[in-house]
């Protein structure tokens, strides 16, 4: 990943000769990012990840899940937010768009 594709906070997948596991993006990840010391990689969307930045799984016709005012609903085309089609395929952007609705961090 870029720098420019996540914010400090995001989840992502950190990779090193020596490690490979979730982290928060901060400060750090960004300078050792541009002395290509580590790679970020994105944490695909599933009912894990999503359960555990706090949204919750509503039983219904189809997959939907929400917090405060984010509503995401699975429908066949790909998720739909708020009553809009997007096309998120990754944790840190559920993150970014939570963040551009409620000026929040999840």
């Amino acid at each position: 990943m870029k720098g420019n594709e996540v914010r400090l906070g995001n989840y992502c997948r950190e990779i090193t000769h020596s490690k490979n596991h979730v982290v928060k993006v901060s400060k750090e990840h960004f300078e050792d990012m541009e002395d290509n010391e580590i790679d970020l990689f994105p944490i695909t969307i599933t009912e894990e990840g999503l359960v555990s930045l706090g949204l919750k799984k509503w039983k219904s016709k189809g997959t939907i899940y929400s917090k405060g005012i984010l509503i995401l609903h699975l429908r066949k085309r790909g998720w739909v937010i708020n009553k809009r089609f997007v096309e998120p395929k990754y944790i840190h952007q559920i993150q970014n768009i939570y963040f551009a609705i409620t000026n929040k961090e999840i």
